[in-house]
């Protein structure tokens, strides 16, 4: 769990950074896309193919702090800072409860009935499907051969895909502590935008073409940049 704050703030403290000299009024979109991936719907399907079970309880840990700074510091780049209404959201958001609620499963070996299990995987399976339903909505009334015109995009999928993810495996690779967790929390970094981005844009009436055409966009070269990533990791 401390890993995960740290490059979670270390990705934080980077995009700021390399953003500084981007000159576009709602950069924030791309501070978001930087610092939240899309961990569930795609992180952890590959983590697992990876490393196992084991990886995906390392993944599902990080997750916990993800989702905290998701609904804190991520909500308060669409309203303008984190108050206590948002922190409180957190604590009371299903992700959260659901995961500390599976750790104790786990750690205690509770045997959930099947008759239970069934429906909630099954639910579990829809949810990050829906959300790309959305975006995929939205899209399909995007002029691209505007923002395929737009440097910003380039430069914020180019900052998401390799150059946060490389930064913070350099930086996780001087610390103590268990190689296989740095690189799992290092893979979920590399991984695309967080399907979340054009929600909370169209929740809070920003741009959610813009947030919408960046999603895609890390997705499609995320095909490319991932196997990079690994390489320099290493599994």
């Amino acid at each position: 769990t401390l890993y995960s704050g740290i490059t979670l703030v270390v990705a934080i403290i980077i995009s700021k950074l390399l953003l500084k000299p981007l000159k576009k009024e709602d950069k924030y979109i791309i501070q978001f896309s930087n610092v939240f991936s899309n961990c569930g719907f795609m992180g952890f399907p590959i983590i697992e193919g990876l490393y196992g079970k084991e990886g995906l309880v390392y993944a599902s840990i990080f997750n916990v702090l993800f989702t905290i700074f998701m609904w804190t510091y991520g909500v308060g780049l669409f309203t303008g800072g984190i108050n206590k209404k948002n922190v409180k959201k957190v604590f009371a958001n299903p992700s959260i409860v659901a995961v500390f609620i599976g750790i104790i499963i786990m750690v205690f070996g509770i045997e959930i009935p099947s008759i239970i299990m069934k429906p909630i995987e099954m639910v579990g399976g829809i949810t990050s499907a829906l959300s790309m339903i959305i975006v995929g909505v939205i899209l399909s009334n995007v002029n691209f051969k505007e923002y395929m015109k737009d440097i910003s995009l380039y430069y914020g999928v180019f900052l998401k895909l390799l150059v946060v993810p490389i930064i913070v495996y350099i930086i996780m690779a001087a610390l103590p502590g268990p190689t296989k967790v740095m690189k799992i929390i290092v893979l979920l970094h590399a991984m695309p935008t967080a399907a979340m981005l054009p929600i909370f844009a169209e929740s809070f009436n920003k741009d959610k073409e813009y947030a919408s055409v960046l999603l895609f966009m890390s997705t499609l070269f995320c095909v490319v940049t991932f196997p990079v990533v690994l390489l320099i990791v290493g599994q």
